[in-house]
């Protein structure tokens, strides 16, 4: 795989302000899919320009989250069912250091395949969507930054009329309060409702809570985003291409 890269100013051809105010660039962090490295790019906010970089880490990264309110960065890999690697970050140069490594399946299995982590600030903990080993998991955050042994892993069930849905393949964990997560799965065509913990940030499938919502069939249900009220969300199907309004009222606002 060749990576090329150039500054690209957001905006063509506007005037220069007289008096540009002096800003030090943000370092954007870049997942490199299959590459096995994370590439730093500086972004100007005053002229709107990113500046590719250079690697940062030789790490393998599918996906990059930054926690909320700590210099982290986790990142997520295919590698040996679903690796997550932490990376604290040196305020002042930008610079990663690796602090360790946590399987998504608890075994380290073949198969894994990382496609959505955030930092979920109420339980210091780190939902995470194996769309290949159809799992949801969730692994703490650690007072040091590492991360531990997931606390819960949940196997995804179902399946859907195209050949890319023969089996679950959940694209999202999603909590919008302290009880539920959603968890869109591609393969299933549906919205799978699971349990949370609160406070430990564990997951758990079935109980008394609200049901599934089915898509059509064969839509492939994808990302979901909560609106800041957390009472709509947004639903986009792949295969279809549709982006549906849902409404929750299963947790409370606040």
């Amino acid at each position: 795989m060749t990576a090329t890269a150039a500054a690209l100013p957001l905006t063509a051809g506007a005037p220069r302000a007289e008096a540009t105010p002096q800003a030090r660039p943000d370092l954007l962090y870049v997942g490199s899919w299959n590459v096995g490295q994370v590439h730093g790019v500086a972004f100007d906010p005053v002229q709107g320009v990113l500046t590719s970089n250079r690697p940062v880490a030789q790490v393998s990264s599918g996906w990059v989250t930054a926690h909320p309110d700590r210099p982290l960065r986790y990142v997520g890999s295919w590698l040996n069912g679903g690796i997550v690697t932490a990376l604290a970050v040196d305020r002042t140069t930008g610079a990663p250091t690796e602090l360790g490594q946590v399987s998504t399946d608890g075994a380290a299995t073949a198969g894994g395949g990382l496609s959505y982590l955030h930092v979920d600030r109420s339980t210091e903990t780190l939902p995470v969507a194996n769309f290949e080993a159809s799992l949801a998991t969730s692994l703490p955050i650690h007072p040091d930054a590492t991360l531990g042994a997931p606390v819960s892993v949940v196997e995804d069930t179902g399946s859907g009329p195209s050949p890319r849905q023969s089996g679950p393949h959940p694209d999202r964990v999603v909590a919008p309060g302290r009880r539920h997560a959603l968890v869109p799965d591609f393969g299933a065509d549906r919205v799978l409702v699971y349990g949370f913990d609160g406070t430990t940030g564990a997951l758990s499938a079935g109980g008394t809570g609200p049901g599934a919502y089915a898509t059509d069939a064969g839509a492939g249900p994808g990302r979901l985003v909560f609106h800041p009220d957390r009472r709509k969300a947004y639903l986009l199907t792949e295969l279809t291409a549709e982006l549906q309004l849902l409404d929750w009222t299963a947790d409370p606002a606040n």
